[in-house]
């Protein structure tokens, strides 16, 4: 899997790659993060789950199931 499939930041925008990191027995993680902000996704064994994990977003309406906060208060 390369970076063509790795959607830019949700926080800033800016282009994000595949992270690796190896434990100390040697097993390799992989998670995604950011270029700009630095955000990152949670390691994963696999780098397809990484990327799924990271592409996943989150719409508006999942955030405030009951409306968003300001329509509550005019």
């Amino acid at each position: 899997m390369n970076a063509d499939h790795i959607k830019p930041c949700p926080f800033c925008g800016a282009r994000a790659n595949l992270h690796h990191t190896k434990d100390a027995r040697g097993v390799i993680f992989t998670a995604i993060r950011c270029d700009g902000c630095f955000a990152h996704s949670a390691y994963f064994f696999n780098p397809r789950h990484a990327v799924e994990a990271w592409n996943s977003r989150v719409g508006i309406g999942d955030c405030y199931p009951f409306g968003r906060p300001d329509s509550v208060l005019h």
